[in-house]
């Protein structure tokens, strides 16, 4: 199963597309760096809020690509998540309430901030692929070694290496300046 995403942008009071990207159950192995189970998704629905439900764990606060959780410039492409489990290679069973915490919440549950610690955990990883979000690996035979590697948020592990070109619904290829938010969202 498959969900495709794309980056957007509004510049001048037009919204402006990247190409569209596929993520499957392979690329998100690879994504979570294998730390966690990836479950046998029964809807795309189902994959897009496990999707999210663990993109928010990883993603910055700031200077990023915001994502569907909470898209504030377009609130009819936001998508709240629902619960989930999720299962990680060792067993474990953590409860994520579908709800994104900042950092300074009082009250931010334990299987949150257990999970998050997994997946934000540096270390060294052995990945098929050459870069990793904003990191290079260093080529080792048939592989790629990366030395202190945690889950990056997701549209950075998609999107990094490309050139992103924006693209207006005519087709017309437009160019960022400083100061544009973009945001991904999921089609």
């Amino acid at each position: 199963m498959n969900v495709n995403i794309r980056r957007w942008v509004e510049i001048n009071g037009k919204e402006a597309y990247s190409d569209t990207y596929s993520v499957g159950e392979k690329s998100l192995t690879i994504w979570v760096l294998g730390r966690i189970k990836i479950p046998e998704f029964s809807s795309e629905n189902e994959m897009k809020n496990w999707i999210i439900n663990i993109n928010q764990l990883v993603e910055p606060i700031s200077g990023h690509v915001e994502g569907p959780l909470h898209s504030s410039e377009n609130k009819s492409k936001v998508i709240k998540p629902a619960k989930i489990e999720v299962e990680t290679n060792d067993g474990c069973i953590y409860k994520l309430t579908g709800k994104k915490y900042a950092w300074q919440d009082k009250k931010i549950p334990k299987d949150y901030t257990s999970l998050q610690s997994v997946l934000q955990n540096e270390k060294m990883e052995q990945l098929p692929i050459p870069t990793y979000g904003s990191w290079y690996g260093t080529e080792n035979n048939d592989s790629f070694q990366y030395e202190k590697l945690s889950v990056d948020h997701l549209i950075a592990f998609v999107t990094y290496k490309e050139n992103v070109v924006y693209r207006t619904i005519t087709g017309k290829v437009v160019k960022l300046h400083n100061g544009e938010s973009e945001y991904w969202e999921f089609l």
